[in-house]
């Protein structure tokens, strides 16, 4: 089948499925976006803010337009109309869209999809004037865009009778991501770097699913951003793409000419002018400089060659500054969320009516922080946990953080069995006891022994418990040797134990320091453990093993003695 042909199956194709269907209707909540909240002044504030980036696409683009007679970017100089009315067009949907999320409304919306419509057919003829032929996609860039508009229009008459029909303007948006690549596979390209068209369909697919997951994005987030406003992101990323591409692409016998070029001179015997052989003290031919291609390149005078390296250093220099000035922020916003977030949580756990509901707040509490400052673990084994019934669960300690960890990563259904002192300390004792955790002295064997009984009873009952084993942290990777308290209780109440291995959480926080550093966390829960008796013995091999499997996940040498 001819090619030509072929295209105009495939989009008569479309034009009649999309009418086909039934007229689908725009949702009654469409306008109703996740992330309402204003700052400065500005309603919808990150949905209105977010625009600039297409502003700053679109005149990156026209910027390269305006430079490209200096650059072999264009065979046929009037090729550059419709990419100039695509980057104009991306300018307007960054006005056009930040005025209708100011009041989200269909007039609004409107004008937003007029200038969406004319982006994606002036984007689509010049994908047609590359590959097809500059007649053909010059000739069709007034029907295609008038096309567009039409389909706007028609979708806002219909809403203004009551019956709106999303038909015409979804098919406007698919046109483009089905014909692109298609053409993209029929004809031969006349430039390089032909494929990133593909990119460019790729991200604007993404950006459709984070305009349909905005509000499951804005819960995901904990409220930080909605997939709304990161749908403004990544189309302005796809369009920032296309003016990148404009730029850097070469005619393909240009491209064609360099590569062989490149060959000739890797496989022949050139002429080489004076200076332009690096060779040894001895006399060789340097081979670094064979590899790297730069046989006859003149090296540069040493006043640039020391210029370069100071200059070397002192970008090197920059960016670790750059990169401990990073670290320092991140730390300020990190002890900034938890000021913000500590007093109404700490509120919630300390006055709230029932056990349940505290455990399900500190969750809460414990999730928003740490999702807020972008370290929300990474939980790897939650099916070995047991849905329901007592369990223990023993894990590493290495930092302060890690009780708040496993409450984000765990069902709020556990007690922490945490050292007396704390009780001494009410900012951190009213909490624990209210979530129902259990004190226990670590430095008075009688009354530990007294301890060991209190949690064995309570593992009866069919409470779950969290130890930190080891008893203790220090700034010092390594894990420490297992107290038995928690194995005894397990062992004597026949309850199974789960190791978990908490990942990052030193680094975190070390415990020598309170200014905390970008760390990725992770928790690992291995499969139950079950004592094999009640005696000295069983609680012995069931902490053994426990440590074992403890250490087995942890990047952390083994500090017994």
């Amino acid at each position: 089948m001819n090619r030509q042909l072929l295209l105009a199956v495939v989009a008569a194709v479309l034009a009649a499925l999309a009418f086909l269907v039934p007229p689908i209707a725009q949702p009654l909540s469409y306008h109703d976006f996740a992330d309402r909240r204003g700052c400065l002044g500005l309603p919808n504030c990150l949905d209105t803010a977010s625009n600039a980036l297409f502003v700053l696409a679109g005149a990156r683009g026209l910027h390269v337009l305006l430079g490209a007679k200096f650059r072999p970017v264009f065979k046929n100089p009037r090729e550059r109309r419709p990419y100039a009315l695509f980057f104009f067009a991306v300018v307007l949907i960054g006005l056009a869209s930040a005025y209708y999320h100011l009041s989200p409304d269909n007039a609004g919306l409107a004008w937003d999809r007029a200038a969406m419509a004319l982006a994606f057919m002036a984007w689509l003829s010049a994908v047609i004037a590359e590959r097809v032929g500059v007649r053909a996609g010059l000739a069709l860039l007034v029907p295609l865009c008038a096309i567009g508009l039409a389909a706007v229009v028609y979708w806002y008459w219909s809403e203004t009778q009551g019956a709106g029909d999303l038909r015409p303007w979804l098919l406007v948006q698919l046109m483009p991501i089905l014909l692109v690549p298609l053409l993209l596979w029929l004809y031969p390209p006349r430039y390089s770097h032909g494929r990133v068209a593909l990119a460019v369909v790729g991200l604007y697919l993404v950006a459709l699913l984070f305009d349909l997951g905005d509000r499951a994005v804005f819960v995901f987030t904990g409220g930080i951003v909605g997939g709304h406003a990161l749908k403004h992101v990544v189309a302005a990323l796809a369009a920032w793409l296309v003016a990148r591409h404009l730029r850097r692409r070469r005619a393909a016998d240009a491209a064609a000419q360099i590569s062989i070029r490149t060959e000739i001179e890797r496989l022949a015997v050139v002429p080489a002018p004076p200076g332009t052989v690096l060779k040894t003290s001895s006399g060789k031919i340097r081979r670094a400089a064979y590899e790297r291609g730069e046989l006859l390149r003149r090296p540069p005078p040493p006043w640039r060659q020391a210029l370069g390296l100071a200059l070397g250093a002192a970008r090197a220099r920059l960016r670790a500054l750059g990169r401990h000035a990073g670290a320092g922020l991140w730390s300020l916003w990190a002890w900034g969320v938890f000021a913000l977030l500590a007093p109404p949580f700490w509120l919630l756990i300390a006055l709230g009516p029932t056990l349940r509901l505290r455990r399900a707040a500190a969750r809460a509490g414990a999730r928003l922080a740490l999702a807020s400052v972008g370290i929300l673990p990474r939980v790897s084994g939650l099916e070995n946990l047991p849905a329901d019934g007592p369990v223990v669960i023993v894990a590493n300690h290495a930092s302060y953080l890690d009780g708040m960890v496993l409450t984000a990563a765990l069902p709020p259904r556990f007690a922490y069995v945490a050292k007396q002192e704390l009780l001494q300390r009410p900012f951190a004792g009213i909490p624990l006891r209210r979530l129902g955790a259990a004190f226990v002295a670590r430095f008075d064997s009688a009354r530990g022994v007294e301890d060991t009984r209190e949690l064995e009873v309570r593992a009866r009952r069919g409470d779950g418990l969290i130890f930190f084993a080891e008893g203790a942290f220090h700034s010092q990777p390594g894990l420490l040797p297992f107290r038995m308290g928690a194995f005894l209780a397990a062992a004597r109440a026949g309850v199974a134990v789960v190791p978990v291995t908490l990942a990052g959480t030193r680094s975190l926080l070390p415990g020598d320091t309170w200014w905390p550093h970008y760390r990725r966390i992770g928790v690992w829960l291995d499969t139950p453990i079950e004592a094999e008796g009640a005696d000295w013995s069983a609680a012995l091999k069931l902490r053994d093993a426990t440590r074992d499997r403890v250490l087995a996940h942890l990047d952390e040498p083994d500090a017994a003695p």
